[in-house]
């Protein structure tokens, strides 16, 4: 029997006030690892790794944000939200 579910992690960078898929990846690891890349650029105003989860056998998918990053213009840091794993 074949695994119904296919797993995958989006990398989004919230640019010019919107978001954009910047990478999709299989692998947690990969995703954040991008997010942190991404976010050294001046461009980039915030990050966002969702985890997209699909079932073949429903035709349904749901996303969860894993981790967001979003820079505050007038105080210049940064407000980090990651979510509890589970």
């Amino acid at each position: 029997m074949t695994d119904c579910i296919d797993i995958s992690f989006e990398v989004l960078a919230l640019e010019q006030e919107q978001w954009q898929v910047k990478l999709v990846t299989e692998t947690q690891e990969d995703a954040l690892s991008a997010s942190v890349n991404l976010a050294r650029s001046r461009s980039v105003r915030g990050i966002r790794v969702v985890k997209e989860i699909y079932d073949h056998s429903t035709g349904l998918s749901h996303g969860r944000t894993i981790y967001e990053q979003l820079k505050d213009k007038e105080t210049k840091t940064n407000r980090v939200r990651m979510a509890s794993s589970g």
